[in-house]
C-alpha cells in the first residue's frame, strides 16, 4: 500500500526537478568583460562597458564569432547610468564575466563613494576582478584601445608582476578590505595610454626614419594611486611602488632588480628575484613605537653588461651587498612617501592591532598624527644562488 502511494510522489518529484527551468542561452546575452566608471564635470557618473555578443557558429571554420562593442551612458548614479546604457543594447548584459574595473582619476580624487556601493552590492560582479585607475584618459578610452576583449589588459597586469615585479595587482575584495579596515589604506595601480612613433622601413635595412604622422598607442602601467580613506591623495612612482611590493605583495617571486656592477661602476648587473620573504613587527617601548622590518631574498644572476669570464665568491659577495642596498633604498623610498602623504598603505596600524592590541587601543584615535613619526629598523639579506654560467 505504501509503495502505491510512493510511486506517484516520486514521479512528481522527478518531473519537477528534471530539465533546466532557468536556462539562459548565451546567444541572448551581451557578455561584459570590463567596465569603466568616471565622474563628469556636471557630477554625473559616466558608465562604460566592453562586451562581446556571441553569434551562432558558422562560416568556414564553424566557430562562434564574437563582436566586441563599447557602450557608454551617463546619469546621477552608477546603477542608473548602467540601466540607461541597456537602452542601446538588444541583449541583456551579463556581468558575471567582468575581469577588469577601470575607475576614472576624477572619480577617485573627488567622490569614490558614488561607485563603491554599486560595486559591493551588485552580486554579479566578481570580487576578484582587477581594479585599475585611468590617468590622462577616460576609462572608455582605455577600453576602446583594447583590441577585442580585456585579455591584453589581464596579461599586462600578470606579466608586470611576474617579469618586472613593480606593481601589486589589486582586486575588488582587496580594495574593499583595506577601505573598511582601520590601520591600513588601499592602493590601486594606474594605467595610461602612451603614444609611440612608428618607424618607416625602406628597402634598405639600414635606412629607417621616424614617421611623425604614424603614431601608435599602447597601454602602460603608470604609478600606484595612494588613498586616504575613500579619496586618492597621491601617487607612488615606479621606484616607490617596487618598495611597496617588497612589503605587501602576496606573490613572493618574480621581478628584476638592477645594481651597479662591482667589477665596473659604469656597467650594470640585473638580478632575477627567485623568492623573497618580508616580515614587519611592531616594537613598543613606553610611548615609542618602532617597526622592525626584515627581508630575505634569493636571487639569480640574470644579466651582466660587462665581460666576465669567471665570477669569484668575492664578486658574488659584493653583488649581494649591492642588492641589499638597492632593496633597502626601494623600501625606504616607499616608507618616506607614504609617511609624507600620511597614508598608512604599509598597514603598520593593522600590524599594531594584531601584535600589540593594547597599544593600538590607546593610539588608534591619534594614529593619523602618529603614523608619519613612526621610526623603523630595516634589515635586508640576499643570497645569489644561481649564476647560470657553466663551469
Amino acid at each position: 500500500m505504501v509503495k502505491k502511494h510512493l510511486i506517484p510522489v516520486l514521479v512528481i518529484l522527478l518531473w519537477s526537478s528534471a530539465g533546466c527551468w532557468d536556462l539562459q542561452e548565451i546567444n541572448d546575452k551581451a557578455v561584459t568583460t570590463s567596465i569603466g566608471i568616471d565622474l563628469e564635470e556636471n557630477n554625473k557618473v559616466r558608465f562604460s562597458s566592453l562586451y562581446i555578443s556571441p553569434s551562432i557558429p558558422g562560416g568556414e571554420t564553424g566557430a562562434a564569432q564574437t563582436k566586441p562593442t563599447l557602450t557608454t551612458a551617463s546619469d546621477y548614479s552608477v546603477a542608473m547610468a548602467a540601466r540607461k546604457m541597456m537602452l542601446s543594447l538588444s541583449k541583456v548584459p551579463e556581468f558575471a564575466h567582468i575581469r577588469s574595473l577601470i575607475l576614472g582619476d576624477n572619480l577617485v580624487s573627488n567622490n569614490l563613494t558614488l561607485s563603491v556601493d554599486f560595486l559591493l552590492r551588485n552580486r554579479n560582479i566578481s570580487e576578484v576582478a582587477n581594479l585599475l585607475i585611468s590617468v590622462g584618459s577616460r576609462p572608455e578610452e582605455i577600453l576602446a584601445s583594447i583590441n577585442s576583449t580585456d585579455r591584453a589588459l589581464q596579461q599586462l597586469i600578470a606579466v608586470n608582476e611576474f617579469e618586472a615585479g613593480i606593481y601589486i595587482p589589486v582586486t575588488l575584495v582587496d580594495f574593499t578590505y583595506k577601505l573598511l579596515t582601520p590601520g591600513i589604506e588601499p592602493t590601486i595601480p594606474q594605467i595610461m595610454i602612451q603614444e609611440t612613433k612608428s618607424i618607416n622601413k625602406s628597402s634598405s635595412s639600414q635606412d629607417q626614419t621616424e614617421n611623425p604622422s604614424g603614431e601608435s598607442k599602447r597601454l602602460v602601467l603608470h604609478g600606484t594611486a595612494v588613498f586616504k580613506k575613500d579619496k586618492k591623495i597621491g601617487v607612488l612612482n615606479e621606484y616607490e611602488s617596487r618598495g611597496l611590493r617588497w612589503l605587501n605583495s602576496n606573490k613572493k617571486t618574480g621581478g628584476i632588480i638592477l645594481i651597479q656592477s662591482p667589477l665596473n661602476p659604469k656597467e650594470y648587473t640585473a638580478l632575477e628575484i627567485l623568492h623573497f620573504m618580508s616580515e614587519t613587527r611592531p616594537q613598543v617601548n613606553g610611548k615609542q613605537i618602532k617597526m622592525q622590518i626584515s627581508i630575505k631574498t634569493r636571487l639569480a644572476l640574470y644579466e651582466n653588461t660587462s665581460i666576465v669570464n669567471n665570477i669569484s665568491k668575492d664578486t658574488l659577495k659584493k653583488m649581494e651587498q649591492a642588492a641589499n642596498q638597492e632593496i633597502s633604498r626601494q623600501i625606504i623610498s616607499c616608507i618616506h612617501k607614504s609617511q609624507s602623504l600620511n597614508s598608512d598603505v604599509l598597514g603598520w596600524g593593522l600590524l599594531l592591532l594584531q601584535y600589540q592590541p593594547d597599544t593600538w587601543k590607546q593610539v588608534k584615535g591619534d594614529w593619523n598624527h602618529l603614523f608619519p613619526l613612526v621610526e623603523y629598523d630595516l634589515q635586508a639579506e640576499t643570497s645569489i644562488i644561481h649564476t647560470y654560467l657553466s663551469k
